[in-house]
């Protein structure tokens, strides 16, 4: 009997140890190899001149991979490139012309004024003569008669005539020279507008044309060549593809039932499957967000499906591993999970619940991080600055005021923030600063740059750009684009005396002007203003007839309006605040509003959520302290809102999805 208690006991112990290992998460899994591939391709149908490459080649950064030729594009620069200089020459002609006509304007100004100046001198003089000779006579015996019959005089009325054309003179001449100081202050002109146009459109074809060159971006070996010598390649088809000469990540597969062990940044090891001694140290850059079926190679027996999570681990460049190679990937063990702790995790997980579910009250324990999904890799972080809401899909389309290389391109996420795809825009290369990014009754989607200058002070073509893009199967493609801000500028020369005129000329000339929301309805754009306020309230603007706009038609006085403005000023701080976003619903609109807190040191902002009815009313929803709300939409099926935040590129922009009450 003694025997069977302790074997009882033991085998107890046994299976208590057996339950533990179970439910504790496993230390190690497996994943295979790999690498980043590069591809070569365009954006246009183009022609290839020369491949300098073939397969399995080494090659080193800044190599030529393949020289591309379109035929079409040497057409389009060497048009431009001459109607440039033809309008350049007319155009300095013409500024000549306005500065001699400046120049004649003043010499006739100051000729006539000195010849009435001259006149009224001489008519006074002799006024002055009669009335002393008056004064002399002794038949005229008041001083009374003698003021009034020569008040009454020729020469005094002649004198109040010269004087009344005088007047006249300088205020005609004052409005003729602001005229042309303003004419030749903002270049507006058609000739100056022409040439900025034409001067923009020959860089973006230039850039265009330097992109036929395509240089490797890395050392590394040439993977596979699809093409050869003279062959025609359509847009965004792989020329070649460069990888890295060994494995630069692993992508590897942990089981559904203990994935939670796994966090982005865990040091982990990883071994050859095939040579024990060939280990590295590894650093998880990725862990998704989905189950996934496994791999038929990382399965335990082939016949039997596994499903699981999958996990992209960082490993340095310089390895043994090969390309595809099964390795293992295992915690580090400092960070194993002991017996003890598996013991103390399966006793009291419900406390930890239950004070997580403590700390996570209120809208911002509810923020995601926007993160690209493990198949994808980014090399930083995007700064969200807007997002749009594609109807019946349960996705959306964010934009980021910071791209690689100033690209115009989107991601593509899921109302869990995660980037399913970068998508880019066919037709337009750069743009820089987006701010906004909206769409008309038609789907057709809006992009706009803010208008605003960089940190240099300087305003290049690719911040002031106006976009319209259409889809097209599964690609985005542009539709129309705009220089808004010269098209503003013209039109404020114009019709200098709106309100509106005043407001943009200010903004302008300062350097203040900054947009970032916006969005199109019944044909007209809508533009919410973050900077300036007027008496510190934030100012939507109206662009009517946006369509007659994008294919460059001037904006006429009926079009330019300040539609309202708003009272945005932060309940907690008091700082008056611009708008960084809007989007409008059936009653009115939904407002995000953010500025910087003066008082506090560093750089601590403010943003707010409102809502505005048609009724008038604005109402305040909540307050996001010292974060960034850059972005909202509507989410249709559901009524709530989606909001991004902008972290900077140092940490993951968020994502909110929430609901405002209709009795607030």
């Amino acid at each position: 009997m003694k025997l069977f208690y302790t074997v009882f006991g033991a085998t107890i112990i046994v299976l208590c140890v057996v339950t533990l290992h179970i439910r504790s998460e496993s230390d190690s899994f497996f994943g295979i190899a790999d690498t980043k591939e590069i591809i070569v391709s365009s954006e246009n149908a183009v022609e290839v001149k020369k491949i300098h490459v073939f397969p399995g080649q080494n090659i080193n950064k800044g190599d030529t991979i393949v020289e591309l030729d379109d035929p079409e594009l040497t057409l389009k620069i060497n048009y431009t490139a001459h109607q440039l200089d033809e309008l350049t020459k007319q155009n300095t002609a013409h500024t000549k012309l306005s500065r001699s006509e400046m120049l004649q304007f003043k010499a006739e100004k100051n000729a006539r004024i000195n010849g009435l100046k001259a006149q009224i001198q001489e008519l006074e003089m002799q006024y002055e003569n009669n009335q002393a000779l008056l004064s002399n006579l002794r038949s005229i015996d008041s001083k009374e008669n003698i003021k009034g019959g020569m008040e009454n005089s020729p020469i005094a009325i002649k004198i109040k005539q010269l004087k009344a054309e005088l007047n006249l003179a300088l205020d005609s001449s004052r409005y003729r020279e602001s005229k042309l100081q303003n004419s030749l202050l903002y270049s507006g002109d058609p000739l100056a507008e022409k040439v900025k146009g034409f001067q923009s459109e020959l860089a973006l074809l230039k850039d265009e044309r330097a992109k036929l060159l395509k240089i490797a971006s890395i050392d590394g070996i040439i993977g596979t060549v699809r093409f050869k010598d003279g062959e025609r390649v359509s847009p965004f088809d792989t020329i070649a593809t460069i990888h890295n000469e060994s494995p630069s990540f692993v992508n590897g597969y942990i089981p559904e039932n203990v994935y939670t062990s796994i966090k982005i940044g865990m040091p982990l090891t990883i071994t050859s499957v095939t040579k024990k001694n060939c280990t590295v140290s590894g650093k998880v850059i990725g862990v998704g967000s989905r189950i996934v079926e496994y791999p038929i190679r990382l399965r335990r027996h082939v016949d039997v499906q596994m499903w699981g999570r999958e996990v992209i681990v960082k490993i340095p460049e310089n390895n043994s591993f090969i390309l595809g190679e099964k390795v293992r990937i295992e915690i580090k063990p400092t960070l194993k999970k002991t017996f003890f702790s598996s013991l103390i995790n399966f006793i009291i997980p419900a406390a930890q619940a239950a004070q997580l579910s403590s700390d996570n009250v209120g809208l911002h324990t509810s923020m995601k991080n926007i993160r690209p999904d493990s198949s994808l890799i980014l090399n930083e972080n995007i700064e969200a600055s807007g997002i749009h809401y594609l109807k019946g899909t349960g996705k959306c389309l964010v934009i980021s005021d910071d791209t690689p290389q100033k690209k115009t391109q989107l991601y593509q996420i899921d109302t869990s923030g995660i980037i399913e795809k970068v998508i880019a825009i066919r037709g337009c290369s750069k743009i820089n600063d987006l701010e906004s990014i909206t769409a008309d009754e038609l789907g057709r989607i809006y992009l706009l740059s803010s208008l605003n200058r960089n940190k240099n002070g300087k305003l290049p073509i690719t911040r002031k750009l106006l976009l319209r893009v259409v889809k097209k199967e599964e690609t985005y493609i542009l539709d129309k684009s705009v220089d808004l801000l010269e098209a503003l500028i013209k039109s404020i020369y114009d019709y200098s005396e709106t309100e509106c005129a005043k407001y943009l000329h200010s903004a302008i000339q300062s350097g203040t002007l900054d947009i970032e929301g916006a969005f199109v309805k019944s044909g007209s754009l809508y533009l919410g203003c973050k900077a300036p306020l007027i008496n510190k309230k934030a100012v939507l603007l109206k662009v009517g007839l946006i369509d007659s706009v994008l294919n460059g038609k001037a904006i006429v006085k009926e079009q330019l309006a300040i539609e309202k403005t708003f009272d945005l000023t932060d309940p907690v701080s008091k700082n008056a605040c611009g708008i960084s976003d809007l989007c409008p619903f059936d009653n009115g609109l939904y407002i995000l509003s953010t500025g910087p807190i003066p008082e506090k040191e560093g750089k601590e902002t403010v943003g707010n959520l409102w809502k505005y009815q048609n009724d008038g009313k604005l109402v305040h929803c909540t307050n996001f302290k010292n974060s960034k709300p850059e972005g909202i939409a509507i989410l249709d099926e559901t009524g709530k809102i989606i909001i991004t935040f902008d972290e900077g590129s140092k940490q993951p922009s968020k994502l909110l999805i929430t609901s405002v009450s209709n009795e607030k």
